[in-house]
């Protein structure tokens, strides 16, 4: 093989499930992702996809934290190394205990804005927006080729600075934009977390006695917004 290839595994037709396979012409790997699919039942196994090669050697980049990007890390083979940013892998170590599937894996960690070698790839992650702490996009530069992959992102939440100055200042000379697309097509409203803050002190004082609140435990920004 000359040139650079990717195949979308899983996440072209449905909401999450995420996994990416990039191939540099030399025949190394990187695995962008390895979501375990939303719909799937709780005690379901054998849902890496099956047109994933597992005996060749491949790195694997979780851009965040959600188990649709990272649930099926314990039917990823042993002697792939696997890589996220380091509040990221302790999220997915806390989720995994709490679920009562322990990750027994090493983990390679990375730094924002920070370019990093991994065999001929050279991986830049950039933090994002997102209801999931650590979340980050992932430029990726191989033989000559550039590859945005945006992961899960969002201009609503309270690092929303984050992504317009990357839509601003985009990098430059890039290939392919691979994009989530949660949203795309829809008309569904959204919400910023500073207005989300105004409603709840409306409740607050509106209602009497105490407030009681259900939120996802790894969404911080909700968590300074019930705080603030």
């Amino acid at each position: 093989m000359s040139t650079v290839s990717l195949t979308v595994h899983h996440g072209t037709k449905e909401i999450g499930g995420n996994c990416i396979e990039v191939k540099a012409p030399c025949g190394e790997r990187l695995v962008l992702d390895v979501g375990r699919p939303l719909d799937a039942s709780p005690d379901a196994t054998g849902l890496l996809p099956t047109t994933l090669d597992r005996a060749a050697a491949a790195h694997v980049l979780i851009s965040h934290p959600h188990q649709d990007h990272w649930g099926l890390l314990d039917e990823v083979p042993a002697h792939w190394t696997i890589h996220c940013g380091t509040a990221a892998e302790k999220l997915i170590r806390l989720t995994a205990k709490l679920t009562g599937k322990a990750v027994e894996r090493d983990f390679v960690p990375w730094a924002s804005g920070k370019p990093c070698h991994i065999g001929p790839f050279t991986v830049t992650p950039l933090l994002t927006d997102h209801s999931a702490f650590d979340a980050h996009m992932l430029l990726i530069e191989v033989a000559g080729k550039r590859i945005l992959y945006s992961g899960d992102f969002r201009r609503h939440g309270r690092k929303a600075k984050l992504v317009e100055r990357l839509m601003a200042s985009p990098p430059s000379g890039v290939d392919v934009l691979c994009m989530e697309g949660t949203n795309l097509g829809s008309t569904k409203p959204t919400i910023s977390e500073t207005d989300l803050e105004a409603d709840f002190v409306r409740l607050f004082r509106e209602t009497p006695g105490r407030v009681f609140v259900s939120w996802p435990a790894q969404n911080i920004d909700r968590t300074v917004t019930l705080y603030r």
